[in-house]
């Protein structure tokens, strides 16, 4: 079973697979990131950002082992002024659902599921264009 400190690191290797998002910014941000998302949202003017893991609920605890369904979040963001050319909000949204779905979960373990509430506009100005996509996971933590 997939590890907590393994989720964001995973994620981003699963959009980073698929072939819509190559020579994209996919940010695996820690709270570190803020000029390299400004970086690729001045150009080529779209990021991903999988920030860290949202909430986690109690699943089971053994003496050996706590087994969390956790919340993660994967944000799109578009400069809505630059030049971008072949990239499309809506088939991010898509390809990054395919992707992070694409997951080949170990025997025994659950893979990523969509969240209730799927998507969200979170940000919609003149700078900046954000959607955030929620999904869920079980994972240990260890």
């Amino acid at each position: 079973m997939i590890t907590i400190g393994d989720i964001q690191s995973t994620v981003v290797d699963l959009i980073e697979a698929e072939s819509y998002f190559a020579g994209k910014s996919v940010i695996e941000d820690l709270g570190k990131s803020q000029k390299e998302i400004e970086a690729a949202l001045r150009s080529p003017g779209a990021c991903i950002v999988v920030p860290p893991v949202l909430a986690g609920d109690l699943l089971t605890q053994t003496k050996g082992a706590t087994i969390s369904s956790i919340g993660l979040m994967v944000k799109i963001l578009v400069n809505p002024n630059a030049t971008l050319t072949g990239f499309d909000i809506y088939q991010a949204i898509t390809q990054i659902v395919h992707a992070v779905l694409s997951y080949t979960a170990e025997r025994g373990e659950k893979p990523f599921e969509i969240a209730d509430n799927l998507f969200t506009l979170s940000h919609f100005d003149p700078g900046l264009l954000a959607y955030d996509l929620f999904f869920t996971k079980d994972c240990i933590l260890k």
